[in-house]
């Protein structure tokens, strides 16, 4: 090839079978793994092309004294090459002052393509590799490259890495950035890559809705009509979608109706608030389903609903009437609930007394606290997992305390119970009571107090637990172990099915938009 500048003729002959004193001297590139390896094939591609001819040729055939001929001469080009090795743009990023010399580097450059393909850790946000290039006079020659990371920033760098299906780096970068935001970018732009698969749509649908994004509202809206699929309705509700068109059919069959009243049980809407209250009324329906319809009714708030509610918290069931008497306390009428409550607590019938001594917590809060002596007589942990799910959103130290009661019981239901109603507070009495589980054996117990533990104890934690922490982390992800929850959900995603994936990352959504604190600390594990 021939290279021209002005009056300056300089012979670039590829000569296979000459040596030159340069091949000899030129420093070796150095660094192991895929990356070093990458620049050494890709110096293999130039070197004999600059050392053995260019350098060489104006050695023997221009003056000692010519510009080119200079040892100080160096010129450091920027290249950036294609995931398939073709060169895609080449710039002087610092030119050596003469013209001639640099244009036979870039010149060598494009002559030597293809590259190889460069491997993916040697990639860029953008899906190509950037090398630095200098090639010099001396006896550096040509080995002088690295690779130049060009990231961009995070809310573009990470569904982009998505898109090009580099997970592993856009964890990295997750990972690196330490900050609560980082893991939703992440998680938004997984799970809506997620909808185009089938085997994850549904459950990407889901997670994404109880973000308050509607990407896969129609995938929801079909599972609850043709399968009254309770997650489905919770993420519609989360969406404000009404409900009542797709389930109101099931109201109407005996076989269906206590999977649609599970849908309805966070609030009825439409037609089926009348629906829901002739199946109240209704003394010829199960008690456990009148008392769903009654739940369902709770929020309404219409007076004539009120009215109907009041004459329920009268009839002969027990199930009926304490449904009826938590959905006045939610309506306004708390005095007459909580006297109203009380009495259940010593009900034979152990699920009575379970909803008893919850409704109780949910319609009085701290005041109900001093009547549930009663509940630490009780032998069966249904009660004690209804009640700590309710004392999850008392930030007071008078329930933590009861929270740490729970703890002390020997029923591991009981304890996880405990555990994670108070892993999922932000409050200095919740960490205090989660403190003495950090020297239980259990792994999975001592994750849970996570947001109590030392921030140099927390790593030590997530390794301990493992995948079997995924009921705990989505705790966590909601209190003051949420730092620590991230460090969970980053290094496990490659442990997780994609569905489990899906779910996981829907998790932390979901506590992101719930208000969970953001993390000051470092997310990585």
């Amino acid at each position: 090839m021939t290279v021209m500048r002005g009056m300056l003729v300089v012979l670039v002959v590829l000569s296979p079978t000459r040596r030159s004193w340069a091949e000899e001297t030129e420093p070796a590139i150095a660094g192991e793994g895929v990356e070093a390896d990458f620049l050494r094939a890709a110096h293999a591609r130039v070197h004999r092309r600059w050392a053995d001819n260019f350098v060489a040729m104006a050695a023997a055939q221009l003056p000692r004294g010519h510009a080119v001929n200079d040892p100080g001469r160096r010129v450091s080009i920027e290249i950036t090459v294609s995931r398939d090795g073709k060169v895609l743009a080449s710039r002087i990023e610092s030119g050596s002052g003469a013209p001639e010399f640099d244009a036979a580097a870039l010149e060598v450059l494009a002559t030597s393509v293809p590259f190889p393909a460069p491997p993916e850790d040697a990639l860029s946000d953008d899906g190509q590799a950037h090398l630095q290039w200098v090639f010099a006079r001396d006896q550096r020659r040509c080995a002088e490259l690295k690779v130049v990371q060009k990231e961009s920033p995070l809310e573009l760098a990470v569904p982009r890495l998505l898109e090009q299906k580099r997970d592993r780096e856009a964890v990295r970068r997750v990972g690196a950035a330490a900050a609560d935001p980082a893991v939703g970018i992440f998680a938004r732009a997984w799970l809506k890559r997620a909808l185009g698969h089938k085997e994850t749509a549904f459950a990407a649908a889901v997670a994404l809705a109880g973000a308050g994004e509607p990407a896969g509202i129609e995938l929801l809206r079909e599972a609850v009509k043709k399968n009254g699929d309770l997650g489905a309705a919770r993420a519609l509700s989360m969406l404000r979608a009404p409900l009542c068109p797709l389930v109101k059919p099931m109201l109407l069959q005996s076989q269906s109706r206590a999977r649609a009243l599970g849908i309805l049980r966070t609030g009825a809407d439409g037609e089926c608030v009348t629906a829901l209250l002739d199946l109240a009324r209704d003394g010829r329906v199960p008690a456990g389903e009148r008392a769903l319809a009654i739940e369902g009714l709770g929020g309404v708030g219409e007076e004539n609903i009120k009215r109907e509610i009041a004459k329920l918290a009268k009839e002969a069931s027990p199930e009926v009437q304490v449904a009826a008497l938590v959905a006045m306390g939610r309506s306004g009428a708390r005095r007459a609930a909580l006297f109203g409550l009380a009495p259940f607590l010593r009900d034979k019938s152990v699920v009575v007394r379970g909803m008893a001594a919850a409704g109780l917590v949910r319609v009085a809060g701290d005041d109900a606290l001093p009547q549930l002596y009663l509940l630490f007589k009780e032998t069966d942990a249904r009660p004690y997992e209804l009640v700590a799910a309710e004392l999850k959103g008392l930030p007071s130290v008078p329930s933590a305390e009861i929270l740490a009661r729970f703890l002390r019981k020997d029923d591991r239901r009981i304890r996880v119970a405990a555990a994670a109603a108070l892993a999922a507070r932000n409050d200095e009495p919740a960490r205090k009571a989660l403190a003495p589980l950090l020297k239980e054996r259990d792994p999975e117990l001592r994750f849970y107090a996570a947001g109590a533990a030392a921030a140099g104890e927390r790593s030590a934690l997530v390794t301990a637990v493992g995948p079997s922490g995924r009921t705990a982390y989505r705790a966590l992800a909601s209190g003051s172990g949420r730092p620590t929850a991230a460090a969970w959900l980053l290094s496990q995603l490659d442990r997780l099915g994609g569905v489990a994936r899906a779910e996981a990352l829907g998790d932390w959504l979901a506590t992101t938009r719930s208000g969970a604190p953001v993390a000051s600390e470092s997310a990585t594990p």
